[in-house]
């Protein structure tokens, strides 16, 4: 039994749209403007709304969901102390993985591609630490990766702009 209650849009701008919830229009075309994380964020909102309601979590979620949650959670303070118990040296990163959760899945492999290639440089480049390589690809890389996610991130919005203004 689906009890959750989805906002209804407004019928006085358009007719067409009365029967629809936002989530059924914000997915209808999604080759002129895709907003499947906003979607995301509207479950997670819903959620946290769950958690201060009068009703509780169980009214908008099932109980199996919130018992996966339940199992998550646990796991994801297990993975959090073996960090810590092991001064940074497991390879379980608990905050990837807690990333790759909420973000989509291309995203999440560019990511590891991208942690792969610095692990090979610094490998590659441990023994000559004043060399070129090593300043460029080693004592850089955040730079390199910040700089990488913000020319994406201004790509996509250009993207975005393109369609609705240019194409739509």
């Amino acid at each position: 039994m689906n009890v959750c209650r989805t906002p209804r849009l407004n019928t006085t701008t358009s007719p067409a749209l009365a029967d629809k919830t936002v989530e059924q229009v914000l997915l209808t075309d999604l080759d002129k403007f895709s907003v499947i994380s906003a979607v995301q964020w509207k479950g997670i909102s819903e959620f946290m709304q769950g958690l201060t309601g009068d009703a509780g979590l169980a009214s908008i979620i099932h109980p199996s969901a919130l018992w996966a949650m339940a199992v998550a959670a646990v796991i994801g303070i297990v993975f959090e102390l073996v960090r810590v118990f092991t001064k940074n040296k497991s390879p379980i990163s608990p905050v990837a993985i807690g990333l790759g959760m909420v973000l989509p899945p291309d995203s999440t492999f560019w990511m590891f591609l991208g942690a792969g290639f610095f692990w090979t440089m610094g490998k590659m480049y441990k023994a000559r630490k004043e060399g070129l390589g090593w300043k460029l690809w080693v004592d850089t890389h955040e730079l390199i990766c910040a700089g990488i996610i913000a020319g994406a991130a201004l790509v996509g919005n250009g993207d975005v702009l393109v369609k609705v203004f240019l194409l739509g």
